[in-house]
């Protein structure tokens, strides 16, 4: 069902109405940074209410994917032009099951992941690569999770 807001003072909402509030959506993230090749989106789903949307994925990467660079994705409604931070991300190294923690910031239709990196006096967000937050390699895996606001 679509986004059933804004609602209008006096409206006589129906069932289908109330049950869309908060509805999950499917969608096909557009990536940048990442080459999907043979990987698996287990799901990217999103929900819509009112102005605010909650985005999860979690992807695991196959023996023909590759993180090329840093990355991001296009986001499944439009936000604001910059919101910052607003979410977290798990990169998941399958070799080690090692966790490498991450944050997730929105800019416009561009959601990137960040990997925290630890290695100053305050951790700060670093740029994702080949070998960054770890050597990618089939089955690692990508979880995050995020709100922000439509534009």
């Amino acid at each position: 069902m679509a986004n059933p807001f804004p609602f209008v003072a006096g409206e006589v909402l129906t069932a289908a109405d109330m049950n869309g509030i908060g509805e999950t959506t499917s969608f096909t993230p557009t990536w940048s940074g990442l080459t999907v090749g043979n990987g698996t989106l287990n799901y990217a789903t999103y929900v819509r209410v009112q102005n605010l949307v909650y985005v999860q994925i979690y992807f695991i990467l196959g023996s023909t994917s590759a993180i090329t660079g840093n990355i991001y994705f296009t986001a499944p409604v439009a936000g604001v032009a910059s919101q910052g931070v607003m979410g977290n991300v798990t990169f998941y190294d399958a070799n080690t099951t090692a966790n490498y923690y991450g944050i997730c910031s929105q800019s416009g239709q561009f959601i990137q992941l960040f990997p925290v990196n630890a290695s100053a006096t305050y951790a700060t967000a670093g740029a994702a690569s080949a070998t960054v937050p770890m050597t990618w390699a089939s089955t690692d895996q990508i979880q995050l999770s995020c709100v922000y606001r439509v534009a």
